[in-house]
């Protein structure tokens, strides 16, 4: 024998389902309000994570451009030490020569 279904029971049921429903939605809205200041969170943080890359982008341009500049410096400068070390042992040579010469 089946029990009869009336309608308190079927208007509780109902009710039941009604208030799960109810707490699920409720839930999802929280949750969805969550992942909203999270995005937002998480587009400011990419933001700022952006900018401070450009900065880097642009602080390596800089360094290396000093670098090229240094290395050029650099390469004048073995150049002026290759020559003034040229310069010395040719006085050096014009200096020996002279002393050579008697004078007397």
């Amino acid at each position: 024998m089946t029990p009869q279904v009336t309608d308190d029971r079927i208007a509780r049921i109902i009710m039941e389902n009604m208030d799960k429903l109810e707490e699920m939605v409720t839930g999802m809205v929280r949750e969805l309000h969550r992942l909203r200041e999270d995005n937002q969170r998480l587009e400011e943080d990419n933001r700022s994570l952006q900018e401070k890359a450009n900065e880097a982008e642009h602080q390596k341009n800089l360094l290396d451009a000093k670098s090229k500049r240094v290395e050029k410096l650099e390469d004048a400068n073995r150049k002026f030490e290759t020559e003034q070390s040229e310069v010395r042992s040719r006085v050096k040579n014009l200096l020996d020569q002279l002393e050579k010469i008697n004078f007397a």
